[in-house]
């Protein structure tokens, strides 16, 4: 039997908050540009193939319900636009489908800069960025309250089983 997984409330506020943000025009309508960013921002694949399949495919299921607007440009090729109900269920199947150790993958990766392991250095790093003050104390204590092995550094079997505990 499978997990019937739904997303989170912060989830569809992200959902939400991108496709206001990237509705440029403010038309309620996403075009094919503002919809790649607007996936780009919430670290969704935008490939061609992707919103294709997600996308542009729904146009006829979704056309009668107005969620999908098709206009002639001038050069007489079509140009689709998304609704906001068709980009939420969209980005909503691309979010559920995604897998959550490859996501913890993905994120290790960004702490560490693709070594091995997660330093203290790197968490100074990453607070400073967010503007986070943490002492230099504190930083040693979330290392060392994880570090298994004791060498001051979290590999990602201990990065993993801290954040998928």
């Amino acid at each position: 039997m499978s997990e019937r997984r739904e997303l989170l409330q912060e989830q569809k506020q992200e959902i939400r908050e991108a496709f206001t943000l990237f509705d440029l025009d403010n038309d309620g309508l996403l075009d094919k540009h503002e919809l790649r960013a607007a996936l780009r921002a919430l670290g969704l694949d935008s490939s061609r193939e992707t919103i294709q399949q997600h996308f542009i495919n729904n146009i006829d299921n979704n056309i009668n319900n107005n969620s999908v607007s098709s206009s002639n440009s001038s050069t007489n090729n079509t140009s689709n636009t998304v609704s906001y109900d068709t980009f939420f269920r969209g980005a909503a199947a691309l979010t559920l489908s995604r897998d959550p150790k490859e996501e913890v993958r993905r994120a290790f990766q960004l702490f560490t800069g693709g070594r091995d392991t997660l330093t203290v250095g790197d968490l100074r790093r990453v607070a400073n960025e967010l503007g986070e003050s943490i002492t230099e104390t504190e930083l040693i204590a979330m290392i060392d309250e994880f570090d298994n092995d004791g060498d001051g550094a979290l590999s990602w079997d201990e990065f993993a089983s801290l954040i998928m505990e």
